[in-house]
């Protein structure tokens, strides 16, 4: 076959989310295939610029995935049967759909970023860009994040790149299967294409259940996806004719999509839930061939059809133009509007198809231009990595954050990755090693009185926030203090078991943590129990056990007021102070937006628990913090007061100490 011969080949071929259908004659086009692609895209958009309309719109990759395996599959085995497939041509037709569309894509991205990002930002920009572009942005990803929903993600420009990640491995990888089972019968390829199948689909749900983070990001577990297309491909195949028409069942099979994009959601959600979806895509894709049914129609008209044909730029584009824009005016006094959001998506996303998709298939020296678009994005993402770009954080005061000293984490590790880099600049120095037993004996155990414990510390990142302020106002006073704070895990478990994925942990290390500390209090019957947590992220129900515990002995419990949240996430706050050109002034308190909502309601919360149980009490520091015009106090002269978005520095913990002080005084009277 000629080059000009593959070129034609090419422009009708594709996969999913990388273009049109893969057909190598247009009297095989199935527009309702297009269509199906607009119904997947559409949700996914709406859902990540914060629709509320499709809270499981994020289920719109799914779909992807099923037609990406019908459509791949239904290639292979057209040019096997015809004696044409080679997996050269193959791989040289994946490059010339994903790859100019996607380098386009980082390239302007990477450069962006450049200036709109700092530090941990710029290093997490380059190492997913790269991570794109050898095809393990999921892996990447799946480590950086720790979840789809983690606290960095919504951070991430290329975050929606591990579900191109995970197709590319899987055209890889699956035609080498495919070819190699062809050689046997059709009923073999069949069976052992379910049996794959099968075996991803019960790790699915497993997964779910025990390994939620890696269950969404790999390949293993989205496997049962991609090959429940394959199998509808394999069973046409397998019978020598195509699925008939059926009106009924392809609206049955849009109704499942649509339900599931509008009932299921991050917090409604159960193993096997993506099922629904898949299914109902397989419907769609099996019945809506017959031209006169509703579903066709439907799925068949024009601005369906032209929305599927740019899905994959529109999937490319939104998620860096949502991350950038967010980024750039966060907080401002007039946010930009979705409805210019989604016309700033349109555009750009249109402009990639008609001036990068569609030129690109016809390129017959695809893979020099390939190399050299991949050397520059790679460069790009190097500089990031290696942060030659990054600024200089030195024009500010050391900043200082002694959480560490007083965590009983059992292992406590060297952060590394994109925590590394977050905290770069930031002195955090370890604990004491002769501590490293303490989640099992008497917690950190600080004495500077006579007899007896007079305060435990209990809590999450948050009590570790005020440990150091704690123990010197414990030294001031000359009281035992014991501090039984962990970062990450709830305050409130009673029981082991229920923070089984936390790195560092096991289920025995939870068990002796929860027994050691339910029976140091029990011996101690301290004055004192101080609660801190993150409490914007908690709701009430999940106190009762613990507040029952501590009310049966006759503990005084108090809490600190969470200090205001700052809007711009989990950044390192002296990077993202200089990226927002705030430099020291000697004498001059200076301030930045505040997050208000979810802030809001962890007040309410605290205020809520203090009229229902008469022990509890909060100590107010956010006035502190907080001027009336939602601004936060961040820059004190060259100190900085925060370390990120939500916690405070040494030398902003120590702005409420004399506050704080008065009131465990109090308590202890």
């Amino acid at each position: 076959m000629s080059r000009r011969d593959l070129g034609s080949a090419w422009s009708n071929d594709s996969s999913s989310l990388m273009g049109d259908p893969s057909v190598e004659s247009r009297n095989d086009y199935r527009p309702e295939i297009d269509g199906l692609r607009a119904i997947a895209i559409i949700p996914v958009v709406l859902f990540h610029i914060g629709c509320p309309w499709f809270q499981g719109g994020y289920l719109g990759v799914d779909v992807f995935f099923v037609i990406s395996g019908f459509l791949i599959t239904s290639l292979i085995i057209k040019d096997h049967d015809r004696g044409q497939f080679e997996f050269m041509r193959f791989w040289l037709r994946r490059i010339r759909r994903i790859f100019p569309a996607l380098v386009v894509m980082l390239v302007l991205t990477s450069l962006a970023g450049k200036f709109l990002f700092a530090g941990s930002d710029l290093y997490s920009l380059g190492t997913t860009g790269l991570a794109a572009l050898l095809s393990f942005a999921n892996v990447v990803l799946w480590k950086l994040t720790g979840g789809y929903w983690g606290p960095t993600a919504e951070s991430l420009p290329l975050l929606h790149t591990w579900s191109l990640s995970v197709e590319e491995q899987f055209y890889f990888l699956y035609p080498f299967l495919l070819i190699f089972l062809s050689r046997f019968s059709k009923k073999r390829v069949f069976n052992i294409i379910f049996a794959l199948a099968l075996i991803s689909y019960i790790a699915y749900l497993y997964g779910s259940v025990h390994y939620r983070s890696a269950t969404f990001y790999l390949l293993p577990t989205r496997v049962w996806e991609l090959a429940s297309g394959c199998l509808l491909a394999a069973a046409q195949w397998k019978g020598s004719r195509k699925p008939g028409g059926n009106s009924i069942g392809a609206i049955a099979g849009l109704a499942t999509i649509i339900i599931s994009y509008c009932f299921l959601s991050i917090d409604i959600s159960f193993p096997g839930a993506a099922t629904f979806i898949v299914v109902g895509s397989l419907m769609v894709i099996a019945f809506a061939t017959n031209q006169h049914g509703l579903a066709h129609r439907l799925l068949a008209a024009p601005p369906m059809v032209f929305v599927g044909k740019i899905s994959y730029s529109l999937y490319l584009w939104h998620w860096p133009i949502l991350v950038m824009t967010r980024n750039q005016f966060q907080g401002g006094t007039k946010p930009v509007s979705n409805w210019v959001l989604l016309l700033l998506i349109f555009f750009v996303s249109t402009a990639s198809y008609y001036m990068v998709e569609k030129p690109t298939r016809h390129w017959d020296r695809v893979l020099p231009s390939a190399f050299a678009a991949f050397c520059v994005s790679a460069g790009l993402s190097c500089c990031l990595i290696m942060g030659l770009w990054s600024p200089d954080i030195a024009i500010y005061r050391a900043v200082l954050w002694r959480g560490r000293q007083y965590d009983v984490t059992p292992v406590q590790k060297e952060w590394h990755g994109y925590l590394k880099k977050r905290m770069e600049g930031i002195q955090a120095p370890m604990r004491d090693k002769t501590c490293r037993d303490a989640y099992k004996t008497s917690g950190i155990l600080k004495t500077y009185g006579s007899n007896g414990v007079d305060i435990v510390v209990l809590g999450d990142s948050h009590a570790l926030m005020w440990a150091g302020v704690l123990d010197d106002i414990a030294k001031d006073l000359k009281l035992n203090i014991s501090f039984f704070s962990v970062d990450g895990v709830n305050p409130f478990l009673m029981m082991a078991g229920d923070s089984s994925d936390l790195e560092g942990w096991n289920g025995e290390d939870e068990a002796l943590f929860l027994k050691a500390r339910k029976q140091r209090i029990n011996e101690w019957r301290p004055k004192v129990v101080m609660l801190l947590t993150r409490w914007s992220i908690r709701d009430g129900a999940e106190t009762t056990a613990l507040f029952k515990a501590l009310e049966q002995n006759h503990c005084r419990v108090l809490t600190l007021e969470q200090p205001p949240e700052l809007l711009f996430g989990d950044k390192n706050t002296a990077r993202e102070l200089i990226a927002r050109k705030i430099f020291p002034k000697p004498g001059a308190n200076q301030y930045i937006q505040r997050e208000k909502n979810k802030y809001e309601s962890g007040r309410q919360l605290v205020a809520q628990l203090e009229k229902k149980h008469p022990f509890f009490q909060c100590i107010r520091i956010a006035d502190i913090f907080m001027r009336a015009d939602s601004l936060a106090w961040v820059l004190d002269g060259d100190r900085v007061l925060y370390i990120d978005d939500d916690h405070l520095s040494e030398d902003g913990a120590r702005k409420a100490r004399d506050r704080v002080k008065v009131a465990i005084e109090g308590a202890l009277k």
